[in-house]
């Protein structure tokens, strides 16, 4: 059975720091509005905090708001489409812009080589639109979108 845990402001501020470091937040007053929840599988979602007075007391609550991000065992941060979504417009760092049949591929749900400078966790970038997070390594772009929001047909 999954758990759900309000991280207490101290791990707040971990959470926060790893998306100054990561992604180059600076402006982390957006999210004093909001409460950050993580289960026992490191998942963390992000809700308001009358959501909390409102299903915090639902026994075996598996889930509550937005999901966020995970993280992972090395202690990064993996953002979600909303959270990358979220966070991209403040974002100034491990940003990737992609083209048209780069942005069609990621959609999609294929992985692709790309070359960037080094590797990690970058926020895919289309246009305006923030398309999730992907993982690159040794030039290979590796997709994290689930199966359920991909792509079958793209429209220009």
């Amino acid at each position: 059975m999954l758990s759900l845990t309000i991280l207490n402001p101290q791990k707040v501020k971990i959470l926060l720091k790893r998306l100054q470091s990561q992604f180059g937040l600076e402006d982390t007053k957006l999210f004093s509005k909001y409460i950050f929840v993580k289960n026992n599988k490191k998942k963390v979602f992000i809700t308001t905090r009358t959501e909390k007075k409102d299903k915090f007391h639902i026994p075996r609550l598996e889930k509550v708001g937005v999901y966020f991000a995970t993280i992972n065992k090395d202690e990064t941060l993996r953002l979600s489409l909303e959270g990358s979504q979220f966070i991209g417009k403040y974002a100034t760092k491990n940003i990737l812009e992609l083209d048209h049949s780069q942005a069609e591929n990621w959609l999609k749900g294929f992985d692709f080589d790309i070359s960037v400078d080094s590797d990690g966790y970058y926020l895919l970038k289309y246009k305006d639109d923030f398309l999730g997070c992907g993982l690159i390594r040794k030039n290979k772009l590796y997709n994290f979108l689930p199966k359920t929001r991909r792509l079958k047909v793209l429209y220009d």
